[in-house]
């Protein structure tokens, strides 16, 4: 967690107009969180940051979804963390048997063919965790620079996005992929379904807040803490897409051990077999996490590697109702969610032609960014270890254009 995730979560600015008048129903469901940063909105201020957001603060809307859709969310026991200097697992209660259950728990190296896992044929999908932070600016900088800022997936913390709002900004108006990392950065095995629905809805709250009213589509797990019933309540409720990742960076251990050990692993990942392809976890908490993958970037890119962001890796738009940072947004209801929704189109869309131009870029330090489809990995990881702004069921037009 970063050091401004102390401070309480502040409502966003907003400049431009909300698309529906302010006497209309929608606007009590899906309005902006105050009309200044330092205004709170008494009716729906943020939940409190490094805290799980408690249920009793929960908007109607998505809990009536959850209980639509409860026959469909596997019944699996809540977990208990194992904490740790060196693990990240968690334990079930005594009795629960995963494997005869089919309970696939990724803290325990299983994936399912809907798990996002390992990146295509010689693509090196890069995202970072935990943002905005610390080493933000630098790798936004760095991105850039190398015309690679749209090719780039940040999974962000929601109560990180609303104490930093200007580094989220800076990372979005660039065209960067933003996904969902929860609101708390907690565990999520160890929560209830509740629970789970407001980590995700309230991250997704505050990205649609700052984007012009864009959904995430994809969202992952902090430490990789996901099974059977936390899936279905992210995919059934909300829709989101689950990505755990196939290569760890260990940029997250430098701070006792080191940079040299995770500048090895980079060295290596450059140099070896492109299949399958890298989906790497890294991090842009602090600077040291980020100065690394600015250091051993071009080395990818001197050895042929694709450069993509989760969405091109997988043929997917973006964000759920939006092809990408500046597509039209299509208006939603939370029926077009979860269960029964599907994502908006991705042709045509301005990363993907970012993508195509990138190809051509190696000589002046951007990667080749051609994307092609590939299914979610089905075999055990190798690797070690919302939004919905509150929906009603009526229709909801939301905005396309920028916030600040």
């Amino acid at each position: 967690m970063i050091a401004s995730l102390l401070l309480a979560a502040l409502p966003m600015a907003a400049a431009a107009p909300w698309a529906q008048p302010e006497g209309a129903p929608v606007y009590e469901l899906f309005k902006r969180q105050g009309t200044a940063r330092l205004t709170p909105s008494p009716a729906t201020s943020y939940p409190p940051a490094l805290a799980v957001p408690p249920v009793s603060g929960i908007p109607k809307e998505w809990l009536d979804k959850l209980e639509a859709v409860k026959d469909q969310i596997a019944n699996v026991p809540i977990s208990t963390p194992v904490v740790s200097a060196d693990s990240n697992a968690v334990t079930y209660p005594p009795g629960t048997n995963l494997e005869a259950n089919g309970i696939c728990a990724y803290t325990t190296g299983c994936t399912t063919k809907d798990d996002i896992w390992a990146g295509p044929d010689g693509a090196f999908v890069i995202t970072f965790d935990d943002g905005p932070g610390a080493g933000t600016t630098n790798l936004s900088n760095f991105l850039e620079s190398k015309q690679m800022s749209a090719h780039a997936t940040h999974f962000m913390i929601g109560a990180s996005i609303v104490a930093e709002p200007v580094l989220f900004k800076g990372v979005f108006d660039r065209g960067g992929h933003i996904a969902s990392h929860t609101w708390s950065h907690s565990r999520m095995t160890i929560l209830s379904n509740e629970q789970i629905v407001g980590e995700l809805g309230w991250t997704m709250q505050a990205i649609a807040d700052n984007t012009g009213g864009r959904l995430p589509l994809f969202w992952r797990p902090p430490y990789g803490d996901l099974d059977n019933r936390v899936r279905d309540v992210a995919k059934k409720v909300f829709g989101l897409e689950t990505v755990v990742w196939n290569r760890d960076s260990n940029d997250w251990k430098i701070a006792r051990e080191g940079k040299a050990p995770v500048e090895k692993v980079f060295d290596d990942w450059a140099n070896g077999p492109k299949n399958p392809g890298l989906n790497v976890l890294m991090h842009e908490i602090n600077t040291g996490t980020v100065d690394i993958f600015i250091a051993k970037f071009q080395n990818f890119v001197d050895k042929g590697w694709k450069v993509l962001n989760v969405a091109e890796a997988f043929n997917k738009p973006m964000y759920f109702n939006a092809a990408d940072n500046k597509a039209t947004v299509t208006p939603m209801t939370i029926k077009d969610l979860g269960a029964n929704g599907s994502p908006a189109p991705a042709a045509n869309s301005s990363a993907s032609a970012g993508a195509s131009a990138g190809a051509s870029g190696a000589a002046s330090g951007s990667g080749s960014a051609t994307a092609s489809a590939a299914p979610a990995a089905t075999k055990p990881s190798s690797a070690s270890r919302g939004f919905v702004a509150p929906v009603a069921t009526i229709l909801v037009a939301v905005v396309a254009a920028a916030f600040f």
